[in-house]
C-alpha cells in the first residue's frame, strides 16, 4: 500500500473516531423531535454555557400560541425546582438558566403545554445537565484541539505503517504521536483545564477527571514504545501497536466524563 493511501485512510479514520467522540460526549447537545399543536417540532437542548452569561435555551415552535415551561434546579444541591415560563419571540420559546461558576451545574427539562397535554423535550426520559465553564482563549483552544486530533492520526498510522514494515515512517509517526499528546494533551490540555475550571490537573492521582487521567496513560504508553523502540528491542513494534491501540481506545470514552463539577451540598 503506498504512503499517501495510509495517510488518507488515517485522516478518514481520524475524522470518524473524533466525531464519535464529540457525539457521545456529555457536554454534547441533546436533541430530538416531537409533535406538537399538529407540528414536528425539532429541538437542541444545550449541555454546555459559558459562565459569563445566563445559559439561554430556545425552542423553534412557530406557533404564536405556544407554552412552555423550563423547570431547573441546581445538580448536586438541595434546591426546590424552579418553573419559568418561557417567552414567545419570532417563533421561539426562549428560557435561561441563571448563571453559576465554572464547573457548576444546571439540571432541567423543557415541557410543552398543549390544553391539557404536556410534553416534555429530554433526553429519552432524563433530565438534562449543563455544566458551566469559563471561557478559553480561541489561541488556547484551537491549537489543543488541532494537536489532540493529530495524535489519532499518528496512532492509526502507526499501525498502517508496522503492518506493512515502513520503518522510516513508523519512527516519524510514533514520534508525532507522542509529541501531539505531550503537547496538545498534558500541557495545553492543561491550560485548557486551568481557563475552563480553575485548575490545571483533576486526573489521577489528584481527582477523578477521566480525561486527565486517559491523557496521562496514553503519553506513558508511548514514552515505553519510543524506548523500546530506540533500544531496539525485539517486540518494539507490538509496543507501538499497543500504545496506538491505547490512543485509539480512549477516543471511544466520551469526552468530559467525570469532568469537573461543583457539590453545592457540599459548599453550603
Amino acid at each position: 500500500m503506498r504512503n499517501w493511501i495510509i495517510y488518507i485512510i488515517s485522516i478518514i479514520l481520524a475524522c470518524a473516531i473524533a466525531y464519535f467522540q464529540r457525539i457521545t460526549g456529555p457536554t454534547y447537545p441533546v436533541s430530538g423531535k416531537v409533535y406538537y399543536k399538529g407540528n414536528e417540532i425539532k429541538y437542541e437542548l444545550p449541555r454546555s454555557a459559558e459562565t459569563k452569561n445566563n445559559a439561554e435555551i430556545v425552542i423553534e415552535v412557530g406557533d404564536t400560541t405556544a407554552n412552555g415551561l423550563l423547570i431547573y434546579k441546581r445538580f448536586k444541591s438541595n434546591d426546590d425546582w424552579q418553573l419559568q415560563t418561557m417567552k414567545y419571540e419570532n417563533g421561539k420559546l426562549i428560557g435561561s438558566l441563571p448563571q453559576l461558576p465554572a464547573a457548576g451545574k444546571m439540571i432541567y427539562e423543557v415541557v410543552l403545554k398543549d390544553h391539557d397535554k404536556q410534553i416534555i423535550l429530554n433526553n429519552k426520559g432524563k433530565h438534562v445537565i449543563l455544566r458551566y465553564k469559563d471561557p478559553v482563549p480561541a489561541y488556547v483552544l484551537i491549537p489543543h484541539v488541532l494537536l489532540m486530533f493529530l495524535s489519532i492520526f499518528f496512532a492509526i498510522g502507526s499501525i498502517f505503517f508496522v503492518i506493512f514494515n515502513r520503518d522510516k515512517q513508523l519512527h516519524n509517526f510514533v514520534y508525532g504521536a507522542f509529541i501531539s499528546i505531550l503537547l496538545g494533551g498534558m500541557i495545553l490540555g492543561a491550560i485548557v483545564q486551568k481557563y475552563a475550571f480553575g485548575a490545571f490537573w483533576t486526573g489521577w492521582p489528584v481527582g477523578n477527571d477521566l480525561t486527565d487521567t486517559k491523557m496521562l496513560i496514553s503519553l506513558i504508553f508511548w514514552i515505553i514504545a519510543i524506548w523500546q523502540m530506540k533500544k531496539n528491542k525485539a517486540h518494539y513494534k507490538t509496543w507501538i501497536i499497543v500504545a496506538a491501540a491505547i490512543q485509539i481506545l480512549i477516543y471511544f470514552i466520551p469526552h468530559s466524563l467525570l469532568g469537573s463539577e461543583l457539590d453545592f451540598t457540599e459548599i453550603e
